[in-house]
């Protein structure tokens, strides 16, 4: 597979979701209103595994170095930009629904969902690397909130179906598959450090070691458990 095929595919794919999901939502209900909504519905969970394939591609190339894994790191920008595209389109189906039917979405849901969309496209616009050059590690501080800031917009959504009878199974399925990359994440992250900071006490010091030498890598160890959060890879694409 050339270079172009293989960061190419990720936005094919998203395309073939999304339009897809609006294809399909006016097929299979002759009734436009429903067929609107269907559109708008389906747009948005199209975007999950997208987004969960730029979410977790460090994690799974971390738990395993294959040739799947290793194609999955090199185009998670372009998975990111496929989520992008994603859910422009169900924008798009979402916006057309609530002008079909008259009904604006509260104060609450703009915020909330205004800003994902906020960091939706500034994470788009910072993938490259003239972005990661000029904003330094604040690249990376931007693209580890934005994602998890998405990542909890979602899960709240589907949360949200847990109210109504008839979206439960729903809800259930979209919040227990969210919340499963998210502890496999974490875990992995509290692996790879615990690991390295297990690795540099056993071969950075000799078998006498001073009072001061000691004392910094039992602090290593110490504090693995809490730092690993804000010292991890959580970037959606990092270098």
């Amino acid at each position: 597979m050339t270079t172009f095929s293989k960061k190419s595919t990720p936005l094919i794919i998203g395309l073939i979701l999304s339009l897809g999901a609006v294809s399909l939502g006016f097929i299979v209900d002759v009734n436009h209103e429903e067929s609107a909504k269907l559109a708008a519905r389906w747009t948005s969970r199209v975007g999950v595994p997208v987004f969960l394939v730029a979410y977790l591609a460090s994690t799974l190339f971390r738990v395993s170095k294959n040739n799947l894994t290793k194609t999955i790191m090199q185009t998670r920008r372009q998975w990111g930009l496929a989520f992008a595209w994603t859910h422009s389109v169900h924008l798009v189906a979402l916006t057309y629904y609530l002008n079909l039917i008259n009904s604006p979405p509260d104060l609450l849901t703009i915020l909330g969902g205004g800003l994902a969309y906020v960091m939706i496209y500034v994470m788009a616009a910072t993938s490259n690397d003239w972005s990661v050059r000029k904003l330094g590690r604040n690249w990376k501080r931007l693209h580890r909130f934005g994602i998890h800031y998405i990542w909890f917009i979602y899960t709240f959504t589907y949360a949200g179906r847990f109210v109504d009878p008839d979206m439960l199974t729903t809800g259930i399925f979209g919040t227990g598959i969210l919340l499963a990359a998210f502890i496999f994440r974490i875990a992995i992250a509290f692996r790879s450090k615990l690991s390295k900071s297990t690795s540099v006490a056993q071969t950075g010091q000799s078998t006498e070691c001073s009072l001061s030498d000691c004392g910094f890598h039992a602090g290593v160890i110490a504090c693995s458990g809490t730092s690993f959060l804000r010292q991890a890879d959580f970037a959606w694409c990092a270098t």
